[in-house]
């Protein structure tokens, strides 16, 4: 059999993805297709020329009940002309409907295989807007992976496919170079201290920024003063700043900073913590993690997944636990052995292997039975 023809609709264009895409090209024949252009992202420069075809759809957006839902025009034509033997289709709730239901007359005739990938579907429980929007995306992927034999549903919340033909493969869209290929190495070593935490985001309810600061204002008095929070991302917090002045917390406001400054500040902080109510993966987990930075990871982002392996998994919305997770993650933290296990742990999750794990796993749909590219 030859090289396996695969086509990935992707919901915007992501440099953070080039990378892997890269890499996948070089095991398959590769199409991307982004549904909608976006704001420019950070600076991820992965210093590689593209070697993929890559196109933007004709797409219109609407926005029922506020949220924005991005309707592709010719998604199904260019599909058409390039023939895939399967199609990975990274959803979010802004893409989900619209796309997927154009695409399954051709799903149903068997014309090639289909694999969904909602990145996570869990939200917080005080989250009722997103978390509706979400919860019917979550229904009618599994609906559709249920009716069309070739369809598949996987969600990064399970690590696990749950398809018909039984294939396991961790997170697939999660694959990128994190560090610059020189001049960034991780920290191992701790400091003593202040502890310095840090927080990358942007105002919001979502990203849960108004949950952090409940969560240091229930630790005791001698372990707020000893905090640093430094915080990351285009906006202010102005309120919340005024919270944490009056419970003698020290805060920095760096606001956007370039990629490769926010790389080397991750190095500075002995905990990221990230509250969001709802995050399909959370990229900020593993840039922190590969820079050796443990993170306090909510069990309502994707990256919960990785987090798991060298860091803390908590519920932001629970009070009582928040407060009892951030003040043992703060006691830990600056373990030698958790900062290296969160270096092992990120790198697994880097564009080779990543692509690696997505050759692996279209080698079972297609059936192929053997490594392509090779």
């Amino acid at each position: 059999m030859g090289r396996v023809r695969v086509s990935v609709v992707n919901n915007i264009v992501a440099p953070y993805r080039h990378a892997l895409f890269e890499e996948l090209s070089a095991l398959v024949d590769l199409q991307v297709l982004y549904c909608a252009e976006t704001h420019a992202l950070r600076d991820w420069d992965t210093g590689r020329p593209q070697s993929y075809p890559a196109e933007v759809c004709r797409h219109v957006t609407v926005y029922p009940f506020g949220h924005p839902v991005i309707v592709t025009r010719d998604l199904t034509s260019r599909l058409r002309r390039f023939s895939p033997d399967v199609t990975i289709v990274a959803l979010t709730p802004q893409i989900a409907l619209p796309t997927v239901s154009l695409m399954l007359a051709r799903i149903m005739l068997g014309d090639w295989a289909l694999v969904f990938w909602v990145g996570n579907v869990d939200w917080a429980s005080d989250d009722v807007g997103a978390g509706g929007l979400t919860r019917l995306t979550e229904w009618y992927c599994r609906s559709l992976a249920g009716l069309a034999d070739g369809a598949m549903y996987y969600s990064s919340r399970t690590v696990q496919w749950a398809t018909q033909r039984g294939v396991l493969v961790e997170p697939y869209m999660v694959g990128t170079q994190v560090l610059p290929s020189s001049g960034m190495e991780a920290r191992l070593e701790p400091r003593e201290g202040t502890w310095n935490v840090g927080f990358v985001g942007r105002p919001g309810r979502r990203k849960g920024f108004d949950l952090l600061v409940e969560t240091i204002a229930g630790l005791p008095d001698q372990s707020r003063r000893r905090i640093l929070l430094k915080v990351y991302g285009s906006g202010t917090f102005k309120s919340e700043y005024g919270i944490l002045n009056e419970l003698g917390v020290m805060v920095r406001h760096y606001g956007e900073v370039p990629r490769e400054q926010l790389l080397r500040a991750y190095t500075s902080l002995d905990l990221l913590v990230l509250p969001s109510r709802s995050d399909p993966w959370g990229f900020v987990t593993n840039e922190a993690m590969a820079c050796g930075t443990p993170v306090l990871c909510s069990k309502y982002a994707g990256s919960a997944a990785l987090a798991r392996h060298a860091g803390w998994i908590f519920d932001p919305v629970d009070e009582e636990s928040r407060v009892q997770s951030l003040a043992e993650a703060l006691e830990q933290c600056r373990d030698r052995g958790i900062r290296k296990r969160a270096v092992k742990a990120e790198s697994c999750y880097r564009p080779a292997s990543a692509a690696a794990r997505i050759a692996k796993m279209l080698c079972r749909v297609v059936g192929c039975g053997e490594v392509l590219g090779a």
